[in-house]
């Protein structure tokens, strides 16, 4: 007899959101056929190999994968660094809020032009690059 009893990992309410959003995911993009073809990207070795490439260019492999990830290789996008100096540390992270006055990353769109901006410092950890989102730094 074991004195302690399984809690449910969220409460029915959010099961049952999580679920009514599944099922919305599924009517709206295809069902089982798209889910079937889909690779479950997480962040870890494999997936994002660097094939020798570095600096610019180890980026642009990395938008490259997560483009073709998301099915959108054929998105025109341009990738810039972002070379400002008040985002060159080497302690950048997105796990942990820092105060300051600029972003590791941004999003942007003029016309049929989209750009993505990124701090070089991110690529010496390729999985803090593709997660970055505006935080600023």
């Amino acid at each position: 007899m074991w004195p302690f009893t399984r809690k449910p990992i969220v409460d029915a309410e959010t099961a049952q959101w999580h679920v009514d959003n599944f099922a919305w995911l599924v009517a709206t993009f295809g069902g089982n056929g798209t889910f079937a073809d889909s690779v479950l990207v997480l962040p870890k070795p494999g997936l994002f190999p660097a094939d020798g490439q570095e600096g610019h260019a180890r980026a642009l492999h990395i938008l490259e994968r997560v483009k073709h990830y998301c099915g959108m290789d054929d998105w025109p996008v341009e990738l810039v660094a972002d070379h400002n100096p008040a985002a060159d540390r080497s302690t950048i992270s997105v796990a942990t809020p820092v105060h300051g006055k600029h972003a590791l990353g941004t999003f942007s769109v003029a016309g049929n032009a989209v750009q993505i901006s990124y701090v070089p410092a991110l690529l010496a950890r390729p999985e803090r690059l593709i997660a970055t989102n505006s935080s600023p730094i």
